[in-house]
């Protein structure tokens, strides 16, 4: 069995961290088509749909700064990590803390769910970059410019 890193919120959010942005798309589209006698058919374009999770910090410490750019450097190029959806950033139905693998989409995850987290899915980092910004404070905190985006596999 292939183990793979974690995406860690500890190091991320908290004291002297600051979350701005966690928008999470679920992407499943459907294909239309129409037949020679007029009918429409449709069918999704994927067998499930995928969770996009977009995020950005405002504030972060010299320490998270050090932490997410290593972690982009070594999940860059599509290696995958297991994502877990905390439950108090998002509003994710409480019926889900319940959720199984392999449960009902959309609510289906990778791994078994713990109490008070939300779904772990196996993701990877979308995009070869993101922007990160020193502050001018005597803290040296950090920004990221343009939203982080996350894709599940």
């Amino acid at each position: 069995m292939t183990t793979y890193a974690t995406w860690d919120w500890s190091n991320l959010t908290g004291t002297g961290k600051r979350l701005s942005l966690f928008n999470p798309v679920r992407h499943d589209p459907i294909n239309t088509q129409e037949s020679e006698a007029g009918y429409i058919q449709t069918a999704p374009q994927d067998v499930r749909g995928i969770w996009i999770f977009k995020i950005k910090f405002d504030l972060l410490l010299p320490s998270s700064f050090v932490y997410l750019v290593n972690f982009h450097h070594a999940h860059r190029g599509g290696v995958p990590f297991y994502f877990t959806w905390p439950f108090e950033m998002a509003g994710i139905p409480e019926e889900t803390e319940l959720a199984k693998p392999g449960g009902m989409a959309p609510w289906d995850s990778e791994i078994e769910v713990l109490a008070g987290l939300g779904p772990t899915f196996l993701c990877y980092w979308a995009g070869d970059e993101f922007g990160l910004k020193r502050l001018k404070t005597q803290e040296n905190l950090y920004q990221v410019d343009d939203a982080i985006e996350i894709r599940q596999i």
